[in-house]
């Protein structure tokens, strides 16, 4: 999954459940735009299910070393293809633990990666100028430029990024938006945009409707139903000003897009921004994970929302430092969640796992993970597999049950 979440200041919620190092509170459902404090009455969180988690980590050093740190990784269903952050080299591996890098693109930088019914997406950029480039490949060595179309531009100054892909149908379903650089927070979000496309390399934009206004989409997953798209919105639109509220929109065929009212409320300073950053779905299960930030705190507050359905609640999971993307990811039995470094001792790596999205366990406190920092996971049958970054650079960690 692809998500964005900028590096900012931050304060922190209410998170008495995270010092005990689990995590695990319903939240209220209410359509209220701002945040608010103290107990709320809301529904009962759904006990974590049992599950045989991997034994433990492997930490797995990369040969030739890669002085960047990995900051996506999927599995395609025969290998795991990771993307490090800088010059965008692709390294693959069966078993997540022999890895080779693949030949670079040569026409661009590859920022993202992504698994769909008919391959893998890489989404980048060729210049600096908002402008997203699209390469497909059947196997993650030879790739295809995408056509360059006005659609792929932002409009009006706007930078565009697309933040989100699932598979839809035979095709492919993006999402992100268009924003400016300025300040306050909101000011910046101009337009949530979506995309589909049928091969990977032809793209159109997704109606611009209202629910689309003063908005960003983070993140997107098919569902049973149709599509659910996460991110954040103004509470405010008429103001610049405005404090920054999360936002959920649901779709039947990834181009029309309303925006749900019915969310729940989660516990923050009255000043504080909150945003949903990433979300994944098991099942009929859908977890999404956010944070809650202001200027003057240099912690934030991570939470989890999820659904099996129409309801959301949330859970409280625990403080981190803002300095990278916020992943959730689907696991062996369950999610893992990716914050980054946290101010929690009994927790310094801000990586949980759930069972059920609603009550969430430290993994972060393994040793395996000291002076390092972890950006993204993926899973197949057989065993999971972390990446990030290290004091030498890439780093990669597996577990096998």
């Amino acid at each position: 999954m692809l998500r964005a979440a900028g590096t900012v200041s931050a304060a922190v919620l209410m998170l008495a459940a995270c010092q005990a190092g689990t995590a695990g509170t319903s939240g209220t459902i209410g359509a209220g735009a701002e945040a608010t404090r103290g107990p709320q009455p809301g529904l009962t969180a759904r006990p974590s299910q049992a599950a045989s988690f991997p034994p433990g980590w492997e930490r797995i050093a990369i040969t030739p070393a890669i002085n960047a740190p990995l900051a996506n990784v999927v599995w395609t269903g025969t290998q795991f293809l990771a993307v490090e952050r800088v010059e965008g080299a692709v390294i693959a591996s069966t078993d997540g633990r022999t890895w080779q890098e693949q030949p670079r693109i040569d026409d661009g930088v590859l920022g993202q990666l992504a698994v769909g019914p008919r391959g893998v997406l890489g989404i980048g950029s060729r210049n600096a100028e908002g402008v997203v480039a699209i390469w497909k490949s059947a196997d993650g060595v030879s790739w295809t430029s995408a056509t360059d179309d006005i659609s792929l531009h932002g409009r009006d100054g706007t930078f565009l990024t697309m933040t989100g892909i699932a598979g839809r149908g035979g095709g492919w379903l993006a999402v992100g938006g268009e924003s400016l650089s300025c300040t306050p927070g909101a000011c910046r979000l101009v337009r949530a945009v979506s995309w589909t496309s049928p091969d990977g390399l032809t793209w159109s934009r997704g109606e611009d409707s209202a629910a689309m206004q003063r908005a960003h989409m983070n993140d997107v997953v098919r569902t049973v139903s149709g599509y659910i798209a996460i991110g954040s919105a103004a509470a405010d639109p008429a103001r610049a000003d405005s404090a920054i509220r999360p936002a959920v929109w649901m779709s039947t065929d990834g181009r029309s897009w309303k925006r749900s009212e019915a969310l729940p409320v989660v516990e923050a300073d009255a000043d504080a921004d909150i945003e949903l950053d990433s979300v994944a779905v098991i099942g009929g299960r859908v977890v999404a994970v956010g944070h809650a930030s202001t200027q003057t705190s240099a912690s934030a507050a991570g939470f989890a929302w999820w659904t099996d359905g129409d309801t959301w609640s949330s859970a409280e999971i625990g403080p981190f430092y803002p300095s990278q993307d916020i992943r959730v990811a689907a696991a062996m039995g369950g999610f893992l969640a990716m914050f980054g470094t946290g101010p929690d001792p009994s927790c310094p790596r801000s990586i949980w796992r759930s069972a059920d999205g609603a009550s969430w366990s430290c993994t972060g406190n393994d040793p395996v993970f000291a002076d390092s920092t972890v950006f993204d996971a993926a899973a197949s049958p057989l065993a999971e597999v972390l990446v990030g970054s290290g004091p030498d650079g890439a780093v990669v960690w597996t577990s096998h049950p």
